[in-house]
């Protein structure tokens, strides 16, 4: 009998401790429409050395607009479809026999996030102000 009050005890008191909305707040996982985006991440390594890492993927609208008005600035961020700019600025998708198309990051880390007017082409070299938008542009839909 005690074994069961403690395994109830137990459950009661880990359900109350809202652990999701700890470290996956409920805007980072909203279902709503998809825009895409260019965001440019420095993630410190092990050692505390900042990685650069260019990516293109499809972000929740909602998400977008609060981080972009720092309604939300810590948390993960969901990308799909993702595609990254490799060192040659030739657009590749990320998704291979290893990976999906899908990639989260830690909202603190983002450098650079902005709308991209379509969706990226792989294999396609790009220069960089014929994908990204000017603020201004779309800032009115968002």
């Amino acid at each position: 009998m005690n074994k069961i009050i403690v395994v109830v005890l137990i459950a009661l008191s880990l359900s109350a401790c809202n652990i999701d909305s700890k470290f996956f707040p409920k805007q980072a996982v909203a279902e709503d429409e998809k825009i895409w985006t260019f965001i440019e991440y420095h993630v410190p390594d092990k050692d505390g050395v900042l990685d650069d890492h260019y990516y293109f993927g499809l972000v929740s609208k909602d998400l977008y607009r609060k981080i972009k008005t720092h309604e939300i600035e810590k948390g993960l961020l969901f990308m799909e479809k993702v595609k990254f700019w490799n060192t040659e600025d030739v657009i590749e998708t990320y998704a291979d026999e290893i990976y999906s198309d899908e990639i989260a990051f830690r909202i603190e880390h983002i450098i650079k996030f902005e709308l991209v007017k379509k969706e990226p082409v792989d294999g396609f070299k790009y220069a960089e102000e014929e994908l990204i938008e000017e603020q201004s542009e779309r800032s009115n839909e968002i």
